[in-house]
């Protein structure tokens, strides 16, 4: 990687998905201490922050880290759920998704590990009576890029009602393999 110092930025709207929210990026390179390249990038739009920092050397290997990511559920779910599962338009989401990682990088091939955590949830289909409200889900994925669990995933709800049926309080522990085979 040759020693380039400076940044670039752009706004990023999605053509496959017309109605997500328009993204601000930016990248700012600079030579960090023994020559390594640091890359800081950031993402930023209406309900979305993002922010990584990578350091690597000449042959592009070293590290990065998620320092923050926070991506609000009512703009982002809204705007990809109709096209990826249209059996989800009508249905709002709420709260916010927070991550953190960090990893390295080896000829190329980025590896990690990321904690995922939704905070304030709620799945809501006022149109055919259904809601789950107080939605938290936390885990991490340890074998970036891949999308297996590493450890349980713990997922809870404070009340789900539906067909006239209430339940308070639920919680469950699960796992996924990167087949995204589950096991409870």
């Amino acid at each position: 990687m040759p020693p380039l110092t400076g940044e670039v930025s752009g706004d990023f709207r999605s053509l496959k998905f017309p109605g997500a929210p328009k993204l601000y990026w930016k990248v700012a390179l600079r030579t960090g201490t023994g020559g390594q390249r640091v890359a800081d990038i950031t993402v930023e739009g209406p309900g979305a922050r993002l922010a990584v920092k990578a350091q690597l050397d000449a042959a592009a290997n070293g590290t990065w880290e998620l320092v923050a990511a926070d991506i609000g559920l009512p703009e982002f779910v809204a705007a990809f759920a109709p096209t990826l599962a249209p059996s989800l338009a009508g249905v709002t989401f709420t709260g916010h998704l927070v991550l953190t990682g960090a990893g390295v990088v080896e000829h190329g091939d980025w590896r990690g590990r990321v904690h995922f955590e939704l905070r304030d949830g709620a799945v809501r289909d006022d149109a055919n009576g259904w809601s789950v409200e107080g939605l938290t889900l936390r885990g991490d994925l340890g074998q970036l890029p891949g999308l297996a669990s590493d450890g349980p995933v713990f997922l809870a709800f404070r009340e789900a009602k539906g067909a006239g049926v209430a339940a308070r309080d639920g919680e469950i522990e699960f796992q996924f393999d990167a087949a995204q085979i589950a096991s409870v």
